[in-house]
């Protein structure tokens, strides 16, 4: 198997409401994802995903938690993104919706993220998502695809030396 570069994935809260980003580019065109993106030489995902929600939207993360990994296999390839949550005050002034280079980004209340119907968020993401909500232990989320269909996802512990590899 073929296994890509890291990459990381951050889902910024207020409240009740998630930042999300519909993205203008593949991957995930046209979905509400949370933001992120490849992890560079030199740094470490927790370093990666700081830069990456400053550069798509402008804030600066303080606080940001490691919330685990999502293994992404389809075909031949693999990927390993690195997932965090960053929780900001309910007054923290952001606007409610603002077009950017990567895409369109709007607060979503977690209702709709979550909402077994909603074909516009990233279809993973009702799966590992409430995980990440409810504060529990990193774990490691596994993901395979046949073309575009998750024909499989499971949950496991995350070994100690992964999360202290994160920092």
């Amino acid at each position: 198997m073929n296994i890509s570069a890291a990459y990381t994935l951050c889902f910024v809260k207020r409240g009740d409401a998630l930042l999300m980003l519909n993205r203008n580019a593949w991957p995930n065109m046209g979905l509400w994802n949370g933001l992120g993106g490849k992890v560079e030489p030199g740094e470490t995902p927790a370093q990666s995903v700081v830069r990456e929600v400053r550069e798509e939207a402008g804030i600066s993360l303080v606080d940001v938690r490691f919330a685990g990994i999502l293994t992404w296999i389809h075909e031949q390839r693999s990927s390993d993104i690195h997932l965090f949550l960053a929780e900001l005050p309910e007054d923290f002034p952001y606007p409610a919706v603002r077009e950017t280079a990567e895409g369109i980004l709007a607060w979503k209340p977690i209702a709709w993220v979550l909402h077994p119907r909603n074909l516009g968020v990233v279809s993973n993401i009702p799966r590992f998502l409430p995980e990440l909500l409810a504060g529990k232990q990193p774990c490691r989320f596994l993901c395979r695809y046949e073309g575009e269909t998750m024909v499989e996802y499971t949950v496991s512990a995350l070994e100690a030396r992964m999360t202290e590899m994160t920092k």
